[in-house]
């Protein structure tokens, strides 16, 4: 069963009380090549310890040891990452096994992550956000005393600093780490040289709050399938599956050596992994460098995570494959689902959904974890019902809704990016698509934070995000004047029929999409104010959907040819008219007639669909909901392009970005694998009727050509299993739910 805790915001009044400084090395980190800085503090303990708690924070990201041993030896890029200028979170961490009596090491390093990013020149203008400075600190120890006394370790002047071999560090580009230069031995009082006393900074501008959310951990560990020569010093490796995160490297070399370390998605042509896409000015994307001391060492990059299956090595004689293991990070989100059935596409759609989505959950809900690394709403509005069938994101998505919260402006606009440096809001983005409203993806934000009411019951989510959205939607509607909106980015990454080349704006424009998700959203702020008992507000909100409702079927609904198009693109398109069925905006009248239409183009495209990353998830979901279930097996099992079991052939491990495999840029991606939240809903027949699993209605469905399916999903009020099976012709159902569950 999921625990279903209250979150309570806690603030970092410790720090204050204790009156501890923000500190950092009086070398101001202003270019690229700046190292990353060690702190430490050596600190006398005259007493026996009964309990120590350490409260600490580093930004952009820190790793804490206390006399030499790991605050977590799981636990990576913390603290997690935050709109600065509204909120820092801090971790704390029992450490009363790790002290002694006598002198104790704290010791900590610090990477830039987002807060201290500065590598002019990518696409989202990082080194221009507002909170953008140097690397820094923060930390309490709370230490007691079998004595019922207490001492206050502070970080403050007495502190001392020093550079370290990680000459540098960036989330896109990579690091480089000189161990000529490092000192090993600087988390011990026998490293003497070259400290100087850390200086007091200026504190950031977010309040310190505590860190609630799930941690980035290393979760897994495997072993390459692969390792091969290529020519002279150049080695590959190749995993089974996609990684986020990195390899430890063992690294046996003469000194001076310099060890490049290339981690990609893909192959070339040849079999050499290789980058089919780069974002930084100079070319440089996921790549570590490694300098040799002479001596033998295990090497993994501190501050940059990576996307990859492929790892080129080059500039060592000689690689076996038991030198290289990789290490796959991310958001340690709890897993609560297991599904298993007989058909190897539907298993395949399942295992590559879920792998997706953690590959993209580090503090956020990414795009991709290789070219972005960003927040973007509407591909996380499409997964969201998925991930929370699979895994307890309850405080992931709690703490990510904070965001949106703390990244809108004073005028209700958020960006299609949360949190943003700035990219994405009128007059900071050339980009016209994404500034201003842009329904499809800000969609995520009213939509992930209802979620979080409707599965874990969270009554404090729509309360503390509330005031939020109403300015958003007052945003919204002063925007656009009375009428739907008429940009964005539509149908994104809609098939474009050549299989090496992708597209991202649709052919039809952006309307129809935009304009259905506008009123998606007012259906939601409908519900949120009805579960906040605000009957005026919820008046309003539905009134309003009405009116939008109306001024979209009367502009773009052909009586005559029964489906909504442009008026100046007539052709038959998807997405626009499954999104009117979707979001019942189409008619009961209306919908009879799209149906059939809709039906008539996937018969002629062999049920294969033609739609994008925001609107081809609810398109077996319509078909099943109304009467059309098993042609929605057929589009969810088609073969060949476009469709799932097209990226499957290709070997893969992950959802891609765009459905031309070869063609597109990221092949991690989750937006095209939200269909899974068909499988559970349609397939497997869990129909959520009230808030928190209070009441579900189950019928599964086994379709022909699937002998058999079982479904175990955890919830607040207990486990649901669901299982079917075709024996002698016939389909035996099993169901088995909590007695805290009403099921029909």
């Amino acid at each position: 069963m999921i625990e279903n805790k209250r979150i309570n915001p806690c603030f970092g009044d410790i720090f204050e009380t204790h009156k501890a400084k923000w500190i950092g090395k009086s070398k101001v980190l202003g270019s690229e090549s700046a190292p990353a800085p060690l702190i430490r503090k050596i600190a006398q303990l005259k007493k026996e310890v009964s309990k120590a708690t350490l409260y600490v924070t580093g930004l952009g990201q820190y790793e804490g040891f206390v006399n030499g041993m790991a605050l977590d030896e799981k636990i990576v890029f913390a603290p997690t990452v935050s709109d600065y200028e509204k909120t820092v979170y801090y971790n704390k961490y029992d450490i009363t096994s790790k002290l002694k009596n006598g002198e104790n090491v704290f010791g900590f390093i610090l990477g830039r992550g987002r807060y201290a990013f500065n590598t002019a020149g990518t696409p989202w203008n990082g080194e221009t956000a507002l909170w953008a400075d140097q690397v820094k600190m923060i930390a309490v120890a709370e230490v007691e005393y079998r004595d019922n006394t207490k001492d206050y370790i502070v970080t403050d002047e007495s502190w001392e600093a020093k550079d370290s071999g990680i000459l540098q560090d960036c989330m896109y580009m990579g690091e480089t780490f000189d161990a000529r230069v490092h000192d090993f031995e600087w988390k011990s009082s026998k490293s003497t040289k070259g400290w100087e006393n850390c200086v007091q900074v200026s504190k950031p501008r977010g309040t310190l709050t505590y860190d609630f959310s799930e941690p980035i951990a290393v979760t897994e560990k495997v072993k390459p399938k692969l390792c091969k020569k290529i020519s002279d010093r150049q080695f590959m490796l190749e995993f089974d599956k996609y990684l986020t995160g990195w390899i430890e490297l063992q690294i046996d070399c003469e000194k001076d050596t310099e060890v490049s370390i290339q981690y990609t998605e893909r192959l070339d042509e040849k079999g050499v992994p290789y980058l089919f896409h780069t974002i930084t000015p100079n070319g440089r994307l996921q790549k570590d460098f490694f300098i040799s001391s002479g001596e033998k060492f295990t090497y993994r990059p501190m501050f940059s995570y990576k996307g990859f299956r492929y790892v080129l090595i080059e500039g060592i004689e000689n690689l076996d494959i038991s030198d290289a293991t990789g290490c796959f990070v991310h958001s340690d989100i709890k897993s609560i689902t297991e599904f298993k059935c007989s058909d190897e596409l539907i298993n395949w759609i399942h295992h590559a959904s879920r792998r997706t989505i953690l590959c993209n959950f580090h503090g956020l809900s990414t795009d991709t974890p290789v070219f972005e690394k960003h927040g973007w709403g509407g591909d996380a509005a499409a997964i969201s019902p998925s991930v929370m069938y699979n895994f307890d994101a309850h405080k992931f998505y709690r703490k990510w809704m904070k965001d949106f919260l703390d990244s809108q402006t004073d005028e209700g606009e958020i960006s299609v990016i949360v949190p943003t440096p700035g990219w994405g809001i009128s007059g900071k983005t050339r980009w016209k698509a994404v500034c201003g409203p842009t329904p499809a993806a800000d969609v995520c934000w009213p939509e992930i934070v209802y979620r979080l009411y409707w599965c874990y019951e969270d009554i404090d989510a729509l309360k503390e995000n509330y005031d939020g959205l109403k300015k958003y939607a007052s945003y919204l509607k002063k925007w656009t004047n009375g009428d739907l909106i008429k940009k964005g980015l539509g149908d994104w990454l809609a098939p474009t029929g050549d299989v090496m080349h992708d597209y991202a704006e649709p052919p039809e424009g952006p309307e129809l999409v935009e304009g259905a998700y506008h009123i998606r959203i007012f259906e939601r702020m409908t519900q949120i104010a009805e579960a906040l008992g605000k009957e005026d507000d919820a008046k309003e909100y539905a009134l309003e959907r009405e009116r939008l409702i109306k001024i979209f079927n009367d502009t773009y609904f052909d009586e005559e040819k029964g489906y909504y198009h442009k008026k100046d693109y007539t052709p038959f398109r998807q997405s626009g008219n499954v999104l009117a069925i979707a979001f019942g905006i189409a008619t009961d009248e209306i919908r009879s007639k799209v149906m059939e239409n809709l039906i008539a183009d996937l018969e002629e495209r062999d049920w294969h669909t033609c739609m994008g990353m925001y609107t081809s998830m609810y398109l077996p979901i319509v078909l099943s909901e109304y009467g059309y279930h098993k042609d929605a097996c057929k589009v969810v099992m088609a073969k060949g392009y476009p469709g799932l079991d097209y990226i499957r052939q290709k070997g893969a491990s992950t959802v891609s970005e765009a459905w031309e495999y070869d063609g597109c840029r990221s092949c991690c991606h989750y937006a095209i694998g939200a269909v899974e939240n068909w499988i559970m809903t349609y397939l497997c027949g869990i129909h959520q009727l009230a808030p928190g699993y209070k009441k579900v209605m189950i019928d599964p469905k086994l379709p022909d050509g699937l002998d058999n399916f079982e479904l175990s999903m955890d919830t607040i009020r207990g486990t649901i299993k669901v299982k079917c099976e075709r024996k002698n012709g016939q389909v035996i159902k099993s169901v088995s739910v909590s007695e805290k569950i009403e099921a029909l």
